[in-house]
Order: structure tokens, then sequence, then C-alpha cells
């Protein structure tokens, strides 16, 4: 087990040589992660699958998991990733 659990390898913390092609969402997420600490993506239910969720920046901000929720109303999943990261970390 290494000694560090977690190094972030986000696109803020590591130049993958690409960062000249991120375009208009790319650059949103990365305001978002910097202001916020975190960032939700909500894919709509559609004739395919059902609607999900996931997060992208607690990771960089936290050093713990990204969040994904599924089944339920996009909005009610947008809300419910903010009220857990809101909530104060024990220690």
């Amino acid at each position: 087990m290494p000694d560090d659990p977690f190094q972030c390898r986000c696109v803020l913390c590591h130049d993958y040589g690409d960062r000249d092609e991120a375009d208009r969402m790319d650059l949103t997420i990365i305001e978002h992660v910097q202001q916020h600490g975190w960032h939700v993506v909500m894919v709509p239910e559609d004739e395919i699958g059902p609607g999900f969720a996931y997060t992208i920046g607690l990771a960089h901000t936290h050093g713990g998991p990204e969040l994904a929720m599924f089944g339920l109303d996009v909005h009610t999943m947008h809300r419910d990733p903010k009220k857990t990261t809101e909530q104060p970390t024990p220690g």
C-alpha cells in the first residue's frame, strides 16, 4: 500500500498537454471546481435509460471519492450531492 493513498491526477493538478483543447464545457467544469470545490454533471432520462448524475472535483478538493446517483429526478440528484458536500467532515 502506498504511503500516500491519494494523489490527485485531475487537470488542475497535472498538465496532460491538452489544456489548449479545452472547450466551453471543460472550462465551466474547471471554473466550478476552482470556485466551489466540485461540479455536478446531470444526464437526463431518455429512451435508452434512466437519468443519472455524478460529481467532478470531490477527489481534488477533499481527497475522497466522487459520487454517482441513479434512478431519481435529475434535479433531486443535483441537490443531494450539494447536501452531502456541505456536511462537515469529521476530524
